[in-house]
């Protein structure tokens, strides 16, 4: 055993030093072990909390844009309808289609015709 038999041929200084140095390097490494778990373990929470906040500005993003279709959606209806009265009492047949044309351009702007 070459270092038992090192340890034995140091002075009591000597030894005294070397085993101060394993004290440091036992706490050093007994630290290190201790934050990479530690460390480990608070990354893992800031992950989570970053998912958790996601998930809720997700959902907040979704709840939006289903009001936002939802609205739409009410806004489409009603142009209809009116469109469809207005067709109705329209007395002639170039007024329904300029009826119609104009219902079309007001929900989709494609459908408007092309200025000259």
């Amino acid at each position: 055993m070459p270092v038992i038999k090192f340890f034995k041929s140091l002075t009591p200084l000597g030894r005294i030093v070397s085993a101060l140095i394993t004290v440091a390097l036992v706490v050093l490494v007994f630290t290190f072990v201790r934050d990479l778990v530690v460390g480990n373990a608070e990354v893992i929470a800031e992950i989570d909390s970053e998912r958790a906040g996601a998930a809720v500005r997700t959902a907040q993003e979704t709840f939006n844009d289903l009001a936002e279709l939802d609205e739409a959606r009410e806004q489409s209806r009603s142009v209809v309808e009116s469109t469809k009265v207005e067709i109705a009492q329209a007395p002639t047949q170039a007024e329904k289609e300029a009826i119609a044309t104009a219902a079309l351009c007001e929900l989709d702007p494609a459908y408007c015709p092309e200025e000259e």
